[in-house]
């Protein structure tokens, strides 16, 4: 896996692509958002207990990254969604 990383960077930095990592994670009790930046410095964390109100919690916590500056219009990002709630909350997007 890490060679596959190594080799998307490069071909990513040959077109000066640089994306941000945004990972999501959906727990049975919280929801767990960071963003990385091309070189895996976390730009943003965020951790919230959602109480079983999933979808909502993880649309917050999307509406607080955006708010938060981390993200301009044009920023390319890939996104991850894992966790026992991640189905639910990928079939959303």
């Amino acid at each position: 896996m890490e060679a596959a990383w190594r080799a998307f960077n490069q071909r990513a930095q040959g077109k000066q692509m640089d994306f941000l990592r945004i990972g999501i994670d959906v727990g049975s009790t919280t929801v767990k958002v960071v963003v990385l930046s091309p070189e895996r410095d976390v730009l943003y964390k965020t951790y919230v207990r959602h109480f079983s109100e999933v979808r909502a919690t993880v649309g917050r916590c999307i509406d607080e990254l955006a708010k938060s500056g981390v993200l301009m219009p044009d920023t390319r990002a890939t996104l991850v969604i894992t966790g026992s709630g991640g189905m639910g909350v990928a079939e959303l997007t």
